[in-house]
C-alpha cells in the first residue's frame, strides 16, 4: 500500500500510521492510564467508556496493551463526526469495540472513565461519574492545560471528592470510592 507523502497524518488509519513508524501514537492516554487498569481487582471482565474517541487509537492502543483480554467491554462516545467513517475503518473486527454509550441507562457497571479534555469536559465530568462503580478509575488527558486543572478543581469541590489526583504521563486520574 503506497501513501501519498502529501496526505494529512491526521487522515492515516491506524495501519499506515504502523507502515509510517508513527504507532504507537505519541498523544495517546493508553501509556499513562493502562498500568493502572492492568491493577483493577474484577471478577469479572473490565468495561471502559471513552468519552471523545475520534479515530479510535487510543482505544485500539489500550486494547493491544490488554493481550490478558482484562477488558470485555470497551464503549466510545463518539464526538467527532468527521472521524467516524475513520474510526469505523480503525476498529473493524474488534469485537469488543462498540459506539455509544448512554450514561443515563440504569444498572450498567463502568470500570473505567476516560474523559478527552476538548470535548465539553465541564458537562461529562457530570455526566459521566454516576456511571462509575465503586473502586472503578476516573481519567482523562491533558492534565497539564489550564482549563482541565480548573475543571477538574471545580467538580471535585462541587462533589466533595478528596481523593488526591494522580498524573501519570500527561494523564489525570483517581479511583472512585
Amino acid at each position: 500500500m503506497l501513501i501519498d507523502p502529501t496526505a494529512d497524518p491526521d487522515l492515516f488509519t491506524i495501519e499506515q500510521c504502523k507502515m509510517m513508524g508513527m504507532w504507537p501514537p505519541g498523544d495517546a492516554m493508553a501509556p499513562g492510564i493502562y498500568p493502572y487498569i492492568k491493577r483493577l481487582k474484577t471478577k469479572d471482565k473490565l468495561t471502559v467508556v471513552e468519552v471523545g474517541v475520534r479515530k479510535g487509537e487510543n482505544v485500539a492502543y489500550i486494547l493491544e496493551l490488554d493481550v490478558d483480554k482484562k477488558i470485555g467491554s470497551y464503549y466510545g462516545v463518539v464526538t467527532h463526526k468527521n472521524y467516524e467513517e475513520l474510526l469505523d475503518k480503525n476498529l473493524s473486527g474488534e469485537d469488543r469495540f462498540t459506539k455509544g454509550f448512554d450514561p443515563y441507562k440504569k444498572k450498567q457497571h463502568v470500570d473505567v472513565v476516560f474523559l478527552h479534555s476538548e470535548c465539553d469536559l465541564d458537562k461529562n465530568l457530570k455526566r459521566y461519574y454516576n456511571v462509575l462503580c465503586e473502586g472503578g478509575i476516573f481519567a482523562g488527558n491533558d492534565h497539564m492545560k489550564d482549563h482541565v486543572k480548573i475543571s477538574l478543581r471545580d467538580f471535585r469541590r462541587d462533589n466533595k471528592i478528596g481523593i488526591p489526583i494522580n498524573v501519570s504521563r500527561g494523564c489525570w486520574f483517581w479511583w472512585k470510592r
